[in-house]
């Protein structure tokens, strides 16, 4: 397994396993919170606050003097800074707050414009020294840029009444700059919204301010690095004639998988049948000789190499025990899964909760197939009832039953869950509607 794919987090196909760099950096930027948050009396402060005052050559460095420099701004000035803690920190500032808004949209009117490298003229970053008094006094953020007449764009005439007719072309740039942003991100001028009554925010206060912890830091590190790669095993599965299943399909069956919460051994075996990797008998050749031989051959047909295509959707032998466990389990509960499509077979429906009925139903059926391969000539139906039994006991635990309480199609799964778990004498009969006929 790659590490660029054991990194993903586990709603991706992943495991979740922290890069430690992107981790250290993370550990680091959360002294950028503190940094701005401290007492402007506490020593530590006023010696980090004089050195990048020094390198940004602006004396008496304040709290808010430092919120209306850019990040680009910063960035370069550290080159010249001496402790490397402090150093590697402030370069890190561009890449984390251009992340910060691209997944914080709804924030973009209050973005400073000023030394930031989403914006560049001429190749640079906008610059205070380069640029008219008039123009650094009233535009500072993107939300400046917008009429208060009209709520869109400001047009020339208002312009030249804020700033002067020979300021006019250098503010045709900027906002020539910002709008081609506006329109990468899918967005017009009408998206941006003013920032709202209440507490208002500086340059990049609200990014230091809702990610004050470095486990919020990390994504925004992990953004900014570009689109996070897809899980290789996806391709494996398009390769065996899942064509159907794009990013988004994938997506919520990574997610499903995520959010499931079923018996451990289950899971397990779930997260594996997603990533194709089940210990099945097509592996055995790669063995050492074992007792029982080396066939690859299915456990249960004896026909076919044993891979989870197989197992699952063509073995005729299963495909007898997936019709009798829908027999069983429609009669019981009302619900009908289709057994005509190779994907529910094989991870369920994506589009359901894990916890849906149907879902249920296959993932029980799956893992029936696979414990049972050994002992059996054909999957137990009775083992199949037990996976089943527990899975609804997780899902109505505690007082979760009441959720579903109203919902006819899971009327029917109480009952049941009643009388088999002798909830009849405990709990009231106004809980549950009669199941629907």
């Amino acid at each position: 397994m790659s590490g660029r794919i054991a990194e993903l987090p586990s709603d991706r196909g992943g495991l979740a396993t922290p890069n430690l760099v992107k981790f250290w950096n993370s550990l680091k930027l959360a002294w950028l919170s503190r940094l701005i948050s401290a007492d402007d009396r506490s020593t530590w402060k006023r010696v980090s606050m004089a050195k990048l005052g020094t390198a940004l050559n602006i004396p008496s460095l304040s709290t808010s003097k430092i919120l209306a420099e850019g990040p680009h701004t910063i960035s370069k000035a550290a080159d010249t800074l001496s402790n490397p803690f402090w150093k590697s920190l402030f370069k890190l500032m561009p890449q984390v707050e251009g992340a910060f808004y691209k997944t914080n949209v709804v924030s973009l009117s209050e973005r400073s414009i000023w030394g930031n490298s989403d914006y560049l003229v001429g190749g640079k970053p906008l610059s205070r020294k380069t640029c008219s008094p008039k123009l650094i006094r009233n535009f500072n953020k993107v939300s400046d840029f917008i009429s208060s007449n009209t709520n869109m764009l400001l047009n020339e005439a208002e312009v030249t009444e804020i700033i002067g007719k020979e300021n006019v072309p250098a503010w045709n740039q900027i906002a020539e700059k910002i709008t081609n942003q506006i329109l990468q991100k899918g967005l017009t001028w009408h998206s941006i919204i003013r920032p709202a009554p209440g507490p208002q925010h500086e340059g990049w206060s609200r990014m230091v301010s809702e990610t004050w912890k470095a486990r919020k830091y990390y994504p925004l590190l992990a953004a900014a690095n570009g689109p996070q790669a897809r899980n290789t095993n996806e391709r494996y599965w398009t390769s065996e004639g899942l064509t159907t299943y794009n990013d988004k399909r994938w997506d919520n069956l990574w997610m499903n998988h995520a959010r499931l919460r079923c018996n451990l051994r289950v899971k397990m075996e779930e997260w594996r049948i997603l990533w194709g990797r089940q210990e099945l008998n097509r592996y055995k050749d790669k063995y050492a000789t074992l007792a029982g031989g080396n066939s690859v051959a299915c456990s249960y047909c004896h026909d076919e190499i044993e891979t989870e295509m197989h197992i699952y959707v063509e073995c005729e032998v299963t495909g007898e025990f997936w019709r009798s466990a829908r027999y069983w389990f429609s009669e019981v509960f009302k619900v009908a899964p289709t057994l005509a499509l190779k994907g529910p077979r094989l991870f369920g429906l994506e589009k359901e909760q894990p916890s849906d009925l149907s879902n249920i139903f296959y993932r029980c059926a799956r893992y029936c197939i696979y414990n049972n391969r050994y002992k059996t000539s054909l999957p137990s139906l009775q083992f199949f009832e037990k996976l089943v039994r527990d899975e609804l006991k997780t899902k109505y635990r505690g007082k979760k039953f009441t959720k579903y309480a109203a919902s006819p199609e899971e009327a029917a799964a109480i009952q049941w869950m009643r009388v088999q778990m002798g909830w009849a004498q405990t709990l009231p009969e106004k809980l549950y509607p009669e199941p629907s006929s």
